[in-house]
């Protein structure tokens, strides 16, 4: 989770630099990767050490502003990544859900 005033660097510490409107890191030197493309790479390399199909990852990514929800890995119809409000819903049990996140293979390899 990243917290801090507009401008003042979350993105880049979560994902490090990035083209524009894509999740490709093109990076020449590693240690330039952001908090969340290091952690995938680190559990995808500890899956590839475990028997195949035996693992399932999902991943979620959110922007919560001004109490709005945002799923940062909708794509628009033109397939650039465009975050899409989501509504937040309470569940019987009383917990707070967001429906319809994205459901995107991307980062498995």
């Amino acid at each position: 989770m990243a917290y801090g005033q507009t401008g003042s660097g979350k993105t880049y510490t979560m994902l490090g630099p990035q083209l524009e409107n894509s999740f490709c890191f093109s990076v020449e030197d590693e240690t330039e990767l952001g908090i969340i493309p290091r952690a995938s790479k680190e559990v995808f390399r500890l899956l590839s050490e475990k028997s195949p199909g035996s693992h399932w990852v999902e991943v979620s990514v959110v922007e919560v502003y001004n109490n709005e929800v945002f799923d940062l890995l909708a794509k628009d119809n033109s397939g650039k990544l465009n975050g899409i409000k989501r509504g937040i819903m309470t569940n019987k049990e009383g917990k707070n859900d967001i429906p319809l996140l994205t459901n995107d293979s991307s980062l498995d390899r």
